[in-house]
């Protein structure tokens, strides 16, 4: 089974980027199904409150220490006595999903694939204002025949490698994208999604898309390639489990997964703006205008105004416009009733 390990290394990147250790990769293109939504940024940590992809499967975060179906291993939190809090016990990095698969190859090498969906900070460490979001692929194999050419398939694509060196980590590729502080809107056009899930999804814990202390068979995959497969010379050795046909060296592959993603509990909300407005007939008003998932219960509060119900079109926007008595409040406080627990930030005015 593969473990969740630290897999970010963005002090550097601020931008979309692809690192190839010594060979050509040519990737599949990028498929129009994968994720199609990012929720509102969550007051508590500063991350998105849920992914979307196109199937409609929505994950958030997975921020419970002692949950081992969030997959955490030692050190990942400062304190793993204490419940996940910002910025003081927060882990470096925290995945909306992540996925895995090893393989054994020729000589005592092996070959991992990771697929993630991820939450981290610019420069490694947690610090406010320095979030980032992107998806991975990340593809390493041992003991290749140098100069030959292999070809990697997996749940999102195809990607093909020229010249391979010898040795550890004859392939060394990964390909991150959407990282930028603060903008969390890039990890959409990664290759990563739709999320991948048990197959069947029935026999995944409850809340959840799998286990990461389990291996499985998967499904997501855009391609229908729920696999990860490396063909090419000698990449295989007799006997081997992962031999594709007992007869041939020449490829190698698993369709057994780690996978860890929980399902969204809560839409969050985002405060968009709040205008104060004195009109022609001298009334003193707040415009307010908020967005999440549609149909969820959205309440303003505040000081020199009643509580009132956000109303909402079929996209999820919602607006109130809110008569002011007295003094024009300086901040006013959205929540979302229908999150358990509720989800309250303040905006100013």
């Amino acid at each position: 089974m593969v473990k969740r390990r630290i897999v970010t290394s963005i002090a550097a990147a601020l931008t979309a980027l692809t690192a190839v250790s010594g060979m050509a990769a040519m990737a599949a293109e990028p498929t129009a199904t994968g994720l199609v939504a990012v929720g509102p940024t969550s007051p508590s940590h500063g991350f998105p409150v849920w992914y979307r992809d196109a199937n409609g499967l929505t994950l958030e975060q997975c921020l419970d220490g002692a949950n081992p179906l969030c997959g955490f291993l030692p050190g990942d939190i400062p304190d793993p006595n204490r419940a996940i809090s910002f910025p003081a016990n927060f882990p470096e990095e925290a995945f909306w999903m992540l996925a895995g698969a090893t393989m054994a190859t020729r000589n005592g090498g092996s070959a991992g694939l990771t697929l993630g969906l991820e939450g981290a900070f610019a420069n490694g460490a947690v610090v406010p204002g320095d979030q980032v979001s992107f998806g991975r692929v990340r593809i390493r194999v041992d003991n290749l025949v140098e100069g030959a050419t292999y070809k990697v398939t997996h749940p999102y694509g195809v990607d093909t490698f020229t010249n391979v060196s010898g040795g550890v980590k004859s392939i060394n590729f990964t390909d991150d994208v959407g990282i930028a502080r603060n903008d969390f809107t890039g990890a959409l056009n990664s290759r990563v999604g739709p999320f991948l899930t048990w197959d069947p999804i029935s026999e995944a814990p409850a809340g959840f898309v799998g286990d990461p202390d389990v291996d499985h068979r998967v499904t997501g995959s855009p391609y229908g390639t729920n696999v990860f497969r490396i063909e090419g010379p000698n990449v295989g050795e007799a006997g081997s489990p992962f031999l594709c046909t007992p007869s041939s060296l020449d490829c190698i592959q698993t369709d057994l997964f780690s996978l860890m993603g929980k399902v969204a509990t809560a839409s969050g909300v985002t405060a968009d703006a709040a205008y104060f407005t004195r009109t022609a007939d001298g009334r003193s008003v707040i415009d307010v205008y908020a967005h999440t998932d549609p149909l969820d219960n959205i309440r303003v509060t505040g000081q020199g105004f009643s509580t009132t119900e956000l109303a909402a079109d079929p996209s999820g926007r919602y607006y109130a416009r809110l008569d002011v008595k007295g003094p024009v409040p300086q901040t006013i406080t959205i929540s979302n009733l229908s999150d358990q627990p509720a989800t309250v930030v303040t905006t100013k005015v």
